[in-house]
């Protein structure tokens, strides 16, 4: 019946028992809106009348998930309608008069119980050396770290803090440390992985990576190498570093992340992609494979020299050999391509094999 309408402002108030038929009631009041309910309370005082405060801007019809396309009014005035057409149903429940008296009467008594006590006064005062204690655990140091940037559902750090001491909010609640905290971590991998990693944006431009990628394409002084130079790189454009950048710059229009296999100057590594945040990043890793693949070179080199060795003796018993020598001569120069690595044989430079497996 009528309680449909308590997601309004006022609802609260018109569907009570006791002020439903008082159109100016000086006993109870309605606020909405975040702004009016804090302003309110910060006067409140033990002979303040009952309250009716929303933090939504005209009730639950505005709330978070509220159409904004809907003016207010609009809202408004649908739960009206809704409230008289439910009123309008033959079948409403109407509690007991007797129910209604006993519960006015007993208040928590009717559950065998007394009222909730808190020992917290919302009017509690904290020294400012707590207050500060509790923002230089949320990480705010100074003025200029106190964002204020709301997330935590308080108006300001400062009443986060304060809301912190009274045990009405925690520390996971404030957003910006939080991701500090995350953004550490994911740092602390970046640095410790034994790998060069690079991540970029869409303009190609570096927005992280580590000592170990400066060590493989940096063109530095090993000795100059050192966390300081991190800061210095980001922001500066991938082409400065690597000269497939285009490659990169693929990996944003594809489904799934590649990997490659590059020889890079006198190393061979394996070269793999990874998105971040939907795309808006491209990361990649790069793995030195010198060692493996050099060994491939080995047993290629080695294939060879049983091709070149076995070709005279080839030439001269062919009529006794026939398809036997060229067959084997084919299973050998596959054995070469399965393992080679291949080269434009340029020393500097280097050469992708997309989609290769280097185990």
């Amino acid at each position: 019946g009528i309680s449909t309408f308590y997601p309004v402002e006022r609802g609260m108030i018109v569907t009570s028992k006791y002020w439903s038929e008082q159109p100016l009631c000086q006993q109870a009041f309605a606020l909405s809106g975040i702004d009016q309910v804090a302003s309110t309370l910060k006067e409140a005082t033990s002979q303040t009348p009952f309250l009716e405060m929303l933090a939504c801007d005209g009730g639950c019809i505005n709330g978070p998930v509220a159409n904004r396309d809907i003016p207010l009014a609009n809202k408004k005035r649908a739960a009206t309608i809704y409230t008289e057409e439910r009123l309008k149903e033959s079948e409403l429940f109407v509690p007991e008069k007797e129910f209604i008296d006993m519960v006015s009467e007993k208040g928590y008594g009717i559950i065998n119980t007394k009222q909730p006590f808190s020992e917290r006064n919302f009017f509690h005062k904290y020294p400012d050396s707590e207050i500060k204690r509790v923002l230089a655990k949320l990480g705010k140091e100074t003025k200029e770290d106190e964002l204020n940037c709301g997330g935590c559902g308080y108006s300001t750090c400062r009443d986060m803090a304060i809301a912190y001491l009274d045990g009405m909010a925690e520390e996971e609640m404030c957003v910006t440390k939080m991701r500090k905290e995350a953004q550490s971590k994911v740092d602390g991998l970046i640095q410790t992985i034994p790998m060069g990693v690079v991540i970029v944006d869409s303009n190609l431009q570096i927005a992280d990576c580590n000592l170990k990628f400066l060590e493989l394409f940096g063109d530095m002084d090993p000795s100059i190498l050192d966390e300081s130079l991190l800061a210095m790189i980001k922001s500066l454009p991938l082409e400065r570093f690597v000269t497939f950048h285009d490659v990169f710059k693929e990996q944003f229009f594809v489904d799934k992340p590649g990997q490659y296999r590059v020889h890079f100057k006198d190393k061979f590594l394996r070269m793999t992609f990874f998105f971040v945040n939907k795309k808006r990043l491209i990361g990649a890793l790069f793995e030195d494979v010198t060692t493996p693949t050099v060994k491939r070179e080995t047993v290629v080199k080695r294939a060879e020299d049983v091709i070149q060795k076995s070709l005279a003796t080839v030439q001269q018993i062919a009529s006794l050999l026939g398809e036997n020598a060229a067959e084997t001569e084919i299973m050998l120069n596959g054995l070469i391509e399965a393992f080679s690595v291949h080269s434009d044989d340029t020393g500097d430079g280097f050469s992708i094999d997309k989609q290769q497996d280097l185990t």
